[in-house]
């Protein structure tokens, strides 16, 4: 068994090698192949976290958007958001309700 470090990958992580079969297991967190890392990026604007909250309300959101979503965003403004949609999604509801009901003379 060679003595030294770890083999790099093209992201320059280190890989684990099994001493058995000699083959690599990429952490899937860390890996390249599943989504790019970006150190970058900035946070999410406030439109991103609104319409990626919204796509997930309506159920329509991609994949690609909610690991974006975890890497960058963050919890808290996500549930401040939902619960401002909600809120409005309710306020809305009751207004036309109320406004079917009046056209209707109940």
């Amino acid at each position: 068994m060679p003595n030294g470090p770890a083999p790099k990958t093209e992201n320059n992580q280190a890989e684990d090698v099994s001493p058995v079969s000699g083959q690599t297991d990429e952490h899937p967190l860390t890996s390249s192949s599943t989504h790019p890392t970006n150190k970058n990026q900035k946070k999410l604007s406030f439109f991103q976290m609104f319409f990626s909250t919204m796509a997930a309300m309506v159920g329509i959101q991609t994949k690609a958007n909610l690991e974006r979503d975890f890497e960058h965003g963050s919890a808290g403004n996500f549930v401040v958001i939902g619960l401002i949609l909600v809120a409005i999604f309710i306020f809305t509801l009751v207004k036309v309700v109320g406004m079917v009901l009046d056209n209707a003379g109940i």
